[in-house]
């Protein structure tokens, strides 16, 4: 499932890096606060905190190039814009990763949130799908990915809600 071995870390590694500060912070969601750190073997890392209950944190690898969400609207500070071919890559990365999620293994797990902001770039413009907070598992045959209760961001809600 992952390309890489996931990093064992320990809290106090984590605050080694961050001291979560507002300088350090890259990005605020549904679910928390997200800061930019550095590991102490220099990895950069991306921490995402969430206060709700006993306190969680997530890291993830930091996307150097930012959600395509920013790319699309030029919101990089740069007059950079995605050629055809890089558009095109992340267009089919981005459809692996969701037909990885549908497909991939069981459970399934169904998005539910899907937008340009939730799309990440690495530094060769590989898309990595993010944001998980409304997703679901789909854990029988009989299940379907129509559910009562709407989720997702407004104007990014599937048709089959409506």
């Amino acid at each position: 499932m992952f390309q890489q071995p996931l990093l064992k870390l320990t809290l106090v590694n984590i605050l080694e890096a961050n001291n979560f500060c507002k300088t350090s912070i890259i990005g605020d969601g549904g679910f928390g606060t997200v800061y930019k750190a550095t590991l102490p073997e220099g990895k950069t890392v991306a921490l995402g905190y969430c206060s709700y209950g006993e306190e969680k944190v997530l890291v993830y690898e930091y996307m150097v190039n930012g959600s395509l969400d920013n790319w699309l609207r030029n919101r990089i500070g740069t007059p950079k814009v995605l050629d055809w071919t890089k558009r095109f890559k992340i267009a089919v990365g981005s459809a692996r990763g969701l037909a990885f999620l549908h497909h991939g293994f069981i459970p399934h797990i169904i998005h539910r949130d899907i937008k340009a902001s939730n799309i990440l770039l690495n530094e060769d413009f590989e898309p990595k799908v993010a944001d998980f907070g409304l997703a679901r598992l789909m854990i029988s045959a009989c299940e379907t990915h129509v559910s009562t209760d709407i989720a997702g961001t407004f104007g990014y809600i599937p048709p089959e809600y409506g």
